[in-house]
């Protein structure tokens, strides 16, 4: 991790109490100027980790992580949490080709985010990226909704349950991110939304190949008339594991489901 790209510290106490055992990101204006602090808790406190973990922001919050999207922003990917954000800047592929922009939580486009969003001119797409959980999920509709209005593209990019871009990363690393963000499209959360129209209905006239394909290592797929299944993985860093995302699809609906599975 570079932390002078990303612009991390850490805060020990020593001389300053509050956002104490946080790392601390700076949250910055339209001008690039830092004018509030992010922590997040990373040791435990009194002997007790209730705090491990936690979130924390400086008095009267404001600015955006990393910073302000770039006015030239077409396509802009919205993630979770601030460490999430974080952990795509350390990603080339990704921060080259996309902006990235850190909601606060689940409930987390606040005024802010939404004024910078709606002055960028040139916007083609909003792809929400978080969570793999129900609170995830009804982030995502619950914002997607706020900027429906918007005259973008909104996408959601597929989650495995109960994962998130941090554990994607570690646990699969980098090329499990770019390939679910390759994968977004309209139709994940439509049929909830009811934003996006819902795309064409699947042709199930034809035969449909039955063999397994295998011809990329990291992603196995199988298809049988009514669905589509899609195995995606490598090789841990944990040698005691064997983990891989199946994604269900289902032909006709376009409705997809995602699993995590243990094959050790």
């Amino acid at each position: 991790m570079d932390y002078k790209v990303l612009q991390i510290g850490y805060n020990s106490a020593e001389k300053w109490n509050k956002l104490k055992q946080c790392i601390i990101f700076p949250l910055k204006d339209r001008s690039g100027n830092i004018t509030s602090l992010y922590g997040r808790r990373i040791t435990e406190s009194k002997g007790y980790s209730l705090e491990y973990g936690k979130h924390y922001y400086s008095e009267n919050r404001s600015g955006l992580y990393p910073n302000y999207p770039s006015p030239e922003t077409q396509t802009l990917i919205i993630t979770e949490a601030i460490i999430d954000a974080a952990t795509f800047l350390q990603i080339p592929e990704i921060a080259s080709q996309f902006t990235i922009l850190a909601a606060y939580g689940t409930n987390g486009l606040a005024k802010e985010h939404k004024t910078a969003i709606k002055e960028l001119k040139n916007l083609q797409e909003i792809s929400f990226f978080f969570d793999g959980d129900e609170a995830g999920k009804e982030g995502v509709k619950r914002n997607a909704e706020e900027i429906k209005e918007l005259n973008c593209k909104i996408t959601a990019i597929a989650t495995p349950e109960k994962e998130d871009i941090n554990s994607l990363f570690v646990n699969y690393g980098k090329d499990s991110l770019i390939q679910l963000i390759n994968e977004r499209d309209e139709t994940s959360f439509s049929i909830d939304l009811e934003l996006i129209e819902k795309g064409p209905a699947v042709q199930t006239g034809h035969a449909l190949s039955q063999e397994l394909n295998t011809d990329t290592p990291n992603k196995i797929t199988y298809e049988t008339p009514p669905a589509r299944y899609i195995i995606i993985g490598s090789l841990c860093k944990q040698l005691d594991k064997m983990l891989v995302s199946l994604d269900v699809q289902h032909l006709e609906t376009a409705l997809k489901y995602r699993t995590r599975l243990d094959l050790y």
